[in-house]
């Protein structure tokens, strides 16, 4: 959009209601004197301005199932031994990986989606039953490990 120079501009994030989010407000770039704040008023310079909003992609893992066992998410820093975890946010275009230490007597049946886009839930899918499952969120990194007993 166009504003004279010395207009005052407000510029807002708008996050959507979904549990859980599927991206969060991260930071401003552009935005003299904006950082972190969802709502910021800045003076337009006599320059052309470029204006950014940076989203992160929320991330976490809920175990499931028979088993038991502890997963971890790096980068994410997720340590969860029960329940459902959650890590800090990814950069868009961010890889992270997922790895399942099943306790004795146990073992990973499989990874399954908890809340993932179809491409996500296509990549997550094709981890079957491997003890680590890397993949590139496109949106929420949200996903569920289900274990069972070893030998069945």
């Amino acid at each position: 959009f166009f504003a004279a120079p010395g207009a005052t501009v407000r510029v807002s994030t708008h996050e959507r209601n979904e549990s859980p989010p599927a991206e969060l407000f991260h930071s401003w770039s552009g935005v003299p004197g904006c950082t972190t704040e969802a709502v910021c008023l800045f003076t337009v310079g006599t320059t052309e301005m470029s204006v950014n909003a940076e989203f992160m992609l929320p991330v976490s893992v809920r175990l499931e199932g028979a088993g038991t066992g502890r997963v971890t998410a790096s980068p994410g820093g997720i340590d969860c031994t029960s329940g459902t975890c959650h890590g800090s946010p990814l950069r868009v275009g961010q890889s992270i990986t997922f790895t399942a230490t099943p306790n004795a007597g146990s073992v990973v049946d499989r990874w399954a989606s908890f809340n993932l886009n179809s491409a996500d839930l296509a990549a997550v899918t094709a981890c079957g039953s491997a003890p680590t499952c890397t993949f590139t969120p496109t949106g929420q990194a949200a996903l569920r490990l289900i274990w069972k007993p070893a030998g069945n």
